[in-house]
C-alpha cells in the first residue's frame, strides 16, 4: 500500500484538533488585503526633536603617560666612557625595564635571592628577547645588589620587607573635576624650583589611572617604590642624586610620583582611620636600578622625597580635585592582596 505523507498544513491541522481547543490554525492575511492607510489633513507629521543639550568633550581617563606625551626626553648627558660593569652595561630599552620589574614583582625579598633570580631568569628572558644562560649570573648578580641596597641611612632594605607589607603592580583610578593644566603647571613648577618642560595637553576632567610598582609599610609608614632602568651613563657616579633629580625633572618623573603620592594618600585615608599624612606617609623611592650597590647604599641608584603634605592637599582639594574625592577614590592590587601593605 502506498501510504501518502501528510503536508505540513495536515499536520497542523492534526495538532490543532487534537489541542483541546487551545491553538487554532488561521491563514496567513493576503499582501492585497493590507490597505494602506491614507494621510489625512488632520494627521501629525512626525518631527525629529532638537538637540539643546551639550556634549561633554573633556572628560577622558588621563594617565602620567598621556600627559606627558608631548614631552622629549632629553639624552643622557652622563659619561660615555668604556666600563666593566656588566650591570651598568647591559642592554638598555624598554623590554629591559618590563623584564626586571616582572621578576622584582615575582621576587620574595627574604627569601634565597640567586635560587629565585635563576628560575624566574630561566622563565621569563625569552619572553623579552633575552638569552637566559648568557646572561644569568649578570641577573643574578643585579637583584642581589638591589635587594640589598640600604636605602637610607637608616639601613632600610627590599631584603627586610615580607610579603604581607608590600603590595605590587597597586592599580589606581581617582576622579578629578575640571583640571587646569595651567594651574597644575605652575604649582608642581614652584614646588620643584625648577624650570620644568611644561604639560601640553588641554584642559580635562575625568579619571587618573596608573600603576604603581610597589608600595610597602614599614615601621608605620607607607611607601612608594618606582624601578626604573635607564641608562644614565657609563659610571656609578652617573647615578649620584644630582644626576638622579635632573633625571627625575628631565622625564618628568616628579609629576609621576606626585599622581602616586595622591592615590596613596586616597587610598590610605579611606583604609587607615587615625590617617594622617605627616605620620603615616614615608614618601617615595625612585630606584635606578644600575646604580644600586650594596657597599655604596643610597650614595647611588636612589632618590628619595617626600613631598610637602601641603603640595599634596592643594592637588588633592584643588588643582587634581574632586568633590566627592573621599567616596570615589579606588585602588587595588592586581596580585589580589586585599587590604594588606
Amino acid at each position: 500500500m502506498n501510504l501518502k505523507e501528510p503536508t505540513f498544513s495536515e499536520q497542523l491541522r492534526v495538532l490543532a484538533d487534537t489541542s483541546a481547543g487551545s491553538i487554532e490554525v488561521l491563514p496567513l492575511p493576503m499582501l492585497s488585503s493590507v490597505v494602506a492607510q491614507k494621510q489625512t489633513s488632520d494627521t501629525v507629521a512626525l518631527q525629529p526633536s532638537q538637540f539643546s543639550g551639550s556634549i561633554v568633550t573633556d572628560w577622558r581617563i588621563s594617565s602620567f603617560s598621556s600627559l606627558t606625551r608631548d614631552i622629549h626626553q632629553a639624552p643622557h648627558s652622563g659619561s660615555s666612557a668604556a666600563s666593566s660593569d656588566p650591570i651598568i652595561n647591559f642592554t638598555a630599552g624598554s623590554h629591559v625595564g618590563l623584564f626586571l620589574h616582572k621578576i622584582l614583582e615575582e621576587l620574595d625579598f627574604q627569601g634565597d635571592i640567586a635560587a629565585q633570580t635563576i628560575a624566574l631568569n630561566q622563565r621569563h628572558a625569552p619572553h623579552y628577547g633575552f638569552d637566559a644562560e648568557r646572561q644569568q649570573e649578570t641577573v643574578v648578580t643585579w637583584l642581589q645588589h638591589i635587594v640589598n641596597t640600604p636605602l637610607n641611612e637608616a639601613g632600610l632594605m627590599l631584603s627586610q620587607l615580607s610579603r604581607h607589607r608590600r603590595l605590587d603592580e597597586l592599580q589606581f583610578d581617582f576622579a578629578i573635576d575640571k583640571v587646569s593644566v595651567t594651574s597644575l603647571n605652575h604649582v608642581v613648577g614652584e614646588w620643584a624650583g625648577v624650570t620644568l618642560s611644561p604639560v601640553s595637553v588641554e584642559d580635562f576632567r575625568g579619571m587618573i589611572t596608573g600603576i604603581i610598582d610597589l608600595v610597602f609599610e614599614h615601621r608605620g609608614r607607607y611607601y612608594i617604590a618606582d624601578y626604573k632602568s635607564n641608562y644614565l651613563g657609563s659610571a656609578l657616579a652617573d647615578y649620584a642624586p644630582e644626576q638622579l633629580r635632573q633625571a627625575i625633572f628631565d622625564r618628568r618623573y616628579d609629576l609621576q610620583y606626585l599622581l602616586y603620592v595622591l592615590a596613596l594618600h586616597r587610598y590610605l585615608r579611606q583604609r587607615l582611620r587615625d590617617y594622617d599624612y605627616n605620620q603615616h606617609m614615608g614618601g617615595v623611592y625612585y630606584l635606578f636600578l644600575r646604580g644600586m650597590r650594596p657597599a655604596t647604599g643610597p650614595r647611588y641608584g636612589v632618590h628619595h622625597d617626600l613631598p610637602p603634605h601641603a603640595l599634596i592637599d592643594e592637588l588633592d582639594s584643588r588643582v587634581l580635585g574632586y568633590q566627592s574625592s573621599r567616596d570615589t577614590s579606588t585602588a587595588q592590587s592586581q596580585s589580589d592582596k586585599g587590604e594588606s601593605a
